[in-house]
């Protein structure tokens, strides 16, 4: 791995950029926990395609930069527009709960590659 001075959100703005160019593209993502499971477990190298040309829709399994802080892989359970613009409702498959927030369709930075 190469080391770089590069924050989270910049560094995700790149890799969206990039799927956004080509629906063949997609880039290699790395589950770090076990929200997901059984579907997808802690240490799971799983594939993400564009957003713009794979639209999600409820059920999908989406990767989303959260807060700015961390990335999250999580399915949509609901959406609701509001002002013109798509939120999402996310939940682990493995959590009791769903995910407190919503995310905007701008945060989402792909759709897993079933």
């Amino acid at each position: 791995f190469i080391k770089c001075p590069i924050d989270l959100v910049t560094w995700f703005s790149l890799k969206k950029k990039y799927l956004d160019s080509s629906p063949d593209n997609i880039i290699l993502v790395r589950v770090l926990s076990n929200s997901m499971a059984p579907i997808l477990m802690q240490g799971d190298e799983v594939m993400i395609k564009s957003a713009v040309f794979y639209p999600p829709e409820v059920g999908s399994i989406i990767l989303f930069l959260h807060h700015r802080d961390h990335a999250t892989i999580h399915r949509i359970v609901s959406s609701v527009e509001y002002n013109n613009t798509i939120f999402y409702r996310t939940k682990g498959d493995a959590n009791e709960r769903k995910d407190y927030y919503l995310v905007s369709i701008n945060e989402v930075i792909g759709v897993l590659k079933q």
